[in-house]
């Protein structure tokens, strides 16, 4: 138990974390399960429990037996993810390209303290076959073009610092994990100015993402189209396309770099 933290703040943050970010916000957490998820004594996990039920974060479950998130939690979760700013100047944008090209696309953020993703916001197509997503999950950025589409633009010792993990992980079997192939791809993403993937995360899947820049110029994440790779044309939709993802990408680091002042473009 030498890591776990001895301060309640710290501890509280840890619970809502793993709880929060389980993917399923119904489940009903044991004290125990939670103390040795967490690497902390049980009795200070009851306490961490207790304090976060009286500020009504969390809520017992209807047995007495667990600890599950509570509607405060919820509603603050919901408060937060739908006005982050760069979603927020996104969503019209996002809703352009959709209408350009009749498929479905996706905000991808970068979280650059662990260099991975999410997808953070999608706006799908009005055709009966298209990928879902999950939003809000931190996947690796070192595959597909929605992750190499932000990875790409990442200074190198970023870039390297990810690659020389000793075991990159991949979606499935056909995941691209050699450090040398990503690197090759890298290349071509930068020389182009976007990335494309062809069942790279999800299988039978065609991805094109270009990146989004910050007011500072860095990449903060990306516009990806997905289809599925049935209804992809070849060369001539790539370049349609790409040039349309880029133009959008772009207009949305136009905005951020304007400032909040000028976030009114559409």
């Amino acid at each position: 138990m030498v890591g776990a933290p001895r301060n309640p703040v710290e501890r509280a943050l840890q619970v809502i974390n793993l709880m929060g970010g389980s993917g399923d916000p119904d489940r009903i957490w044991g004290v125990r399960e939670l103390a040795s998820a967490l690497d902390m004594p049980p009795s200070a996990a009851h306490r961490t429990l207790a304090s976060l039920v009286e500020a009504r974060w969390l809520k017992r479950d209807e047995t007495g037996r667990g600890y599950c998130l509570g509607m405060d939690l919820i509603r603050l979760s919901f408060l937060i993810s739908g006005s982050h700013p760069l979603r927020r100047i996104a969503k019209p944008v996002m809703e352009d390209l959709v209408a350009e090209c009749d498929e479905t696309v996706l905000l991808g953020i970068l979280n650059p303290e662990n260099q991975r993703m999410m997808f953070a916001l999608s706006v799908e197509s009005r055709n009966p076959l298209r990928y879902v997503v999950e939003l809000n999950r931190w996947i690796p950025i070192h595959y597909s073009a929605s992750g190499l589409g932000i990875m790409a633009f990442l200074p190198e010792s970023q870039r390297e610092a990810v690659l020389s993990q000793t075991d990159l992980e991949g979606a499935h079997a056909g995941t691209i994990t050699s450090p040398d192939a990503i690197r090759a791809e890298i290349r071509r993403i930068r020389q182009q100015g976007y990335a494309i993937s062809f069942g790279q995360r999800l299988k039978d899947a065609v991805g094109i993402a270009a990146p989004i820049f910050g007011p500072g110029g860095d990449v903060i994440g990306n516009l990806c189209i997905t289809l599925p790779k049935q209804r992809f044309g070849g060369e001539r939709d790539e370049t349609r396309l790409s040039s349309t993802v880029i133009r959008h990408a772009a207009r949305i680091s136009q905005i951020l770099a304007q400032g909040p002042g000028d976030s009114h473009e559409h």
